[in-house]
């Protein structure tokens, strides 16, 4: 987890390469023996780094698995700003939106 962590945080300081070289092993990893835990890392990680393309991906089998990562949230959460935008995460939080609660 503190591996994962810290390639985010190099992700959000512009040192690519260094984050990188941390989130190779455990991307590779986790394709081994996906989760839609591992999924959800790994679309923070790539929205940290701005790449809409894999972000896309990975929220595709991660969104919606937990409260804390639903469509809704995601639609605001500041760390996806990079690449919310693109047309690829905006077809998966189509795809995938929650209807809106009714009192």
């Amino acid at each position: 987890m503190l591996t994962w962590e810290l390639a985010c945080t190099l992700a959000w300081l512009g040192r690519d390469a260094e984050a990188d070289a941390l989130f190779a092993p455990l991307e590779g990893a986790w394709r081994e023996e996906p989760s839609a835990q591992r999924a959800l890392r790994a679309a923070h990680y790539a929205a940290a780094r701005g790449d809409a393309v894999k972000t896309a991906a990975y929220l595709g089998s991660s969104i919606n698995t937990s409260v804390d990562f639903s469509s809704h949230v995601i639609a605001l959460d500041p760390w996806f700003d990079k690449v919310r935008d693109h047309p690829d995460v905006k077809r998966v939080l189509l795809a995938h939106r929650l209807p809106a609660a009714t009192p």
